[in-house]
């Protein structure tokens, strides 16, 4: 009936009436950013783990590797 885009659409006419356009690129931006920072985020922890699983004398061995690959 109606596709996963109707809520989104529904508050983008809702925040158009109250909101000049400038706020709202501002406001995508910065959701754009924060999800950016956090995909980073994540992605160099990944590589840390991968790298200390890695390190000779590490306890954790395969099974921080096992971890770090699960999404």
């Amino acid at each position: 009936m109606f596709g996963p885009q109707a809520p989104a659409q529904a508050l983008g006419s809702l925040a158009i009436r109250y909101a000049t356009y400038r706020q709202l690129y501002l406001a995508g931006s910065v959701v754009a950013l924060v999800c950016a920072a956090c995909l980073l985020w994540a992605g160099q922890t990944r590589q840390l783990t991968r790298a200390a699983a890695r390190q000779p004398g590490c306890r954790a061995g395969r099974s921080a590797i096992a971890r770090a690959d699960q999404p």
